[in-house]
């Protein structure tokens, strides 16, 4: 019945991004406005969300050394590029990256706490011109433009809140239950689903590069040197925590190859999508079932974060995309409706608490985490293991758990996100 509405979400929802997608939002922001200015910059402000300054503070920029939203902006007006979403910085040259050192004086980066989620405005000011772009809802969601004062873009049908995880045209997947979403993706045709192979084929190519360079932490190369040197035993649940830790230490330190991200997050695409892939091969489980598996990990991350909001106190990596690929992965293996219920509650009952400080290098440590214990769920859960009655925000009903989760992001932890700020500023 939600066959093209479904399929349409997951070519909405699962795109490639360069870089940590909240910097990278300041950059595309940044971007759109020079495309109107005329002259030299004389000053470029940016004013985001406290959800986007966390995550942007310091992680390293694609392609550099260097961290911040700030260096994000002044290398998206040097060479960056709106026209490609959220690969907007791909194609910088060594050109651009000095020019953006020169740029980086220019930059000054504020945020408002009257804005929640993802909301960014980049004004560039110039002798004769002021062009503000603001993006929200969505990291690639542009939803104005200015030039000196007057709209020269205007989307239809988004606000400029922030704050909700759907928009626009996006199909509502919380409109079904977490069953009703697997037999409809069950009855999707699997070439119909093939092109989320796309996304592993990105994700699995920056693990290689993160086991081949030893970025950011090095946390997945220092898994495999362990395993070598038989300190931690050869497991498959060793390898997935290897291999997802390893793609994010590149992602985190700068790599600048595409991930498939996942409901506006790189890293959530890591989450989502490499757990499965190493599962498939392991097991043998064929192109079918993975593509099957990767289209509901994905879609039970969008649920949940439907409910927590894009950017949240949490981290979403674990609750979220480490949630998505536990069902998919219980799907993979056979394990029913009640036995995907079951994975889900372990996950929020194991990691609901996971603090997000930020994007950064030690993501690679929590995403190591919450793909390891993905998997520790779906093979508790397809032996039967199962969390019964009330077990604190965890509930017999999975969507009842995901909508108590919500509540502990949005309410409970409403004001945890200006304490890290506090820290992470020196405030």
């Amino acid at each position: 019945m939600y066959r093209e509405e479904l399929l349409q979400t997951l070519r909405r929802q699962v795109k490639p991004a360069v870089g940590c997608t909240e910097p990278i939002a300041v950059a595309l922001a940044t971007a759109n406005a020079r495309k109107f200015v005329r002259g030299k910059p004389e000053r470029i402000l940016v004013v985001v969300s406290p959800n986007i300054y966390k995550n942007g503070f310091s992680v390293t920029i694609p392609g550099t050394d260097k961290t911040g939203n700030a260096y994000a902006a002044a290398l998206a007006f040097a060479g960056g590029n709106p026209d490609l979403g959220l690969e907007v910085l791909k194609n910088c040259s060594k050109e651009d990256y000095e020019r953006a050192e020169e740029l980086l004086p220019l930059v000054e980066v504020r945020f408002d706490r009257d804005k929640t989620g993802v909301y960014v405005s980049a004004t560039v000011e110039t002798a004769t011109d002021a062009v503000e772009a603001v993006i929200a809802n969505k990291h690639d969601e542009v939803v104005r433009i200015t030039h000196n004062d007057e709209i020269v873009f205007a989307a239809a049908r988004c606000t400029e809140s922030g704050a909700s995880g759907v928009s626009g045209d996006d199909f509502d997947v919380t409109c079904l239950s977490l069953a009703e979403l697997r037999r409809e993706i069950g009855e999707i045709p699997p070439e119909e689903l093939r092109f989320l192979l796309e996304g592993v084929t990105m994700n699995m190519a920056m693990a290689e590069e993160g086991l081949r360079l030893g970025a950011g932490l090095g946390i997945g190369r220092s898994f495999r040197e362990l395993l070598r040197e038989g300190v931690i035993e050869d497991s498959l649940l060793c390898k997935v925590r290897m291999v997802a830790a390893a793609a994010t230490d590149a992602r985190m330190g700068g790599v600048p190859l595409p991930v498939m991200s996942s409901a506006g997050s790189g890293n959530h695409g890591i989450t989502a999508i490499v757990p499965l892939k190493v599962l498939a091969d392991a097991r043998e489980l064929g192109e079918e079932v993975l593509v099957r598996g990767l289209a509901f990990s994905h879609l039970v991350t969008l649920y949940i974060k439907s409910f927590t909001g894009r950017l949240s106190p949490v981290c979403g990596c674990a609750v979220a995309a480490g949630t998505g690929a536990a069902a998919g992965m219980t799907w993979m293996l056979g394990g029913d409706d009640d036995a995907i219920a079951a994975a889900i509650n372990m996950m929020l009952g194991n990691l609901a608490g996971l603090l997000c400080d930020g994007a950064k290098h030690d993501c690679a440590l929590k995403i190591a985490t919450s793909a390891g214990e993905a998997l520790l769920a779906a093979l508790l859960a397809v032996k039967g293991v199962a969390m019964s009655g009330k077990n604190g925000i965890v509930v017999s009903s999975a969507e009842e758990s995901i909508r108590h989760l919500g509540r502990i992001s949005t309410t409970g932890m409403k004001d945890t996100d200006e304490v890290i700020l506090q820290i992470i500023t020196g405030a």
